[in-house]
């Protein structure tokens, strides 16, 4: 028998309706042998234009996430071809049994890089008249024996966050997270920022930047994806003081997730709790409480040494030892 198989999820509901209250929000989850994952999507526009997925086997696990272009016809249908493209490969290395190779992924990424121009060639007469059609960047993080995957193509955050973060909260960020992703964004002669590389009707753009990280054995690590609704390093700003020095903006919405719904997900979570429903509703909780002028999509994978540490840790502090 084969590994279960969650939907694919596209984030948007089902009646087409905004994802504005907490009844229409769309929030998945499922866990691993190693993570828990968890995915969930806002929308802000009257259709929403991003896609996300996860799967969970004993092999591989895979969250994933896709933001079609706004000034593309149907990326809402590009954003769900590419989740459901990496969904299916994840699927097929898992039941595989094949080592990933950086030669795998990029097997990975041609099976998606088909996908679209495949619904394109069935469909052209809708696009004959319509400019850069069904294009859409997407992001995925895979979780595989001993190391993490990470690849992406377009913009967005993908943050790599330590599982002990929350004791450097009191420090004001310091060195427990960061950003692996470096836009596939450039400046046009008005200097307005231009995404160079997505994925689009005729296959890859560009080539994807792939990844890979070695896991922490003893205080795990938080991997979260975003479509760039919520962050993205090419959206950042930048101040500069009297004394000519640059300060950056730390991300209030990474804020807030850390600070308070992943903090409030592991202080519940327990051996006796179901930890990939709490992380579902706590990114649900977010989008929820939070207003976004654009659609908003995030997917996030804790290891299991975070959850240990962190219990190990306020029983210690309890117990007074």
């Amino acid at each position: 028998m084969g590994p279960p198989q969650p939907p694919a999820f596209s984030g948007q509901p089902a009646n087409g309706s905004k994802t504005e209250t907490r009844s229409s929000l769309q929030a998945l989850s499922t866990s691993g042998k190693a993570s828990i994952l968890a995915i969930a999507s806002k929308a802000a526009k009257s259709t929403n234009e991003d896609a996300c997925t996860l799967f969970a086997g004993d092999r591989v696990s895979l969250v994933a996430i896709a933001d079609g272009l706004g000034t593309s016809v149907d990326c809402h249908l590009a954003a769900r071809l590419a989740t459901d493209a990496i969904h299916a490969a994840a699927l097929r290395l898992e039941q595989s049994g094949e080592q990933v190779r950086i030669d795998t992924v990029e097997d990975l990424w041609k099976s998606v890089g088909e996908a679209i121009p495949a619904f394109y060639a069935g469909h052209r007469d809708l696009y004959d008249n319509a400019p850069s059609p069904l294009e859409t960047t997407l992001l995925f993080v895979l979780d595989l024996p001993g190391y993490y995957v990470v690849s992406y193509l377009g913009n967005g955050s993908v943050w790599l966050i330590r599982g002990d973060y929350w004791q450097f909260l009191p420090r004001r960020w310091p060195w427990c997270l960061t950003d692996v992703l470096i836009g596939h964004t450039s400046l046009s002669a008005t200097g307005r920022d231009v995404l160079f590389g997505t994925v689009g009707p005729t296959g890859l753009t560009s080539a994807p930047t792939t990844l890979a990280l070695s896991k922490d054995p003893t205080h795990g690590e938080i991997l979260l994806i975003t479509t760039d609704g919520i962050s993205s390093r090419d959206h950042g700003r930048v101040g500069e003081d009297g004394n000519g020095k640059l300060w950056q903006e730390v991300d209030p919405h990474l804020k807030t997730i850390l600070g308070t719904h992943l903090l409030e997900f592991l202080g519940r979570a327990s051996p006796s709790v179901s930890g990939h429903e709490l992380l579902a509703q706590s990114l649900g909780n977010f989008l929820n409480e939070t207003d976004f002028d654009d659609d908003a999509t995030l997917a996030m994978l804790v290891s299991s040494p975070v959850l240990r540490y962190f219990r190990q840790h306020n029983e210690t502090r309890d117990g007074g030892t």
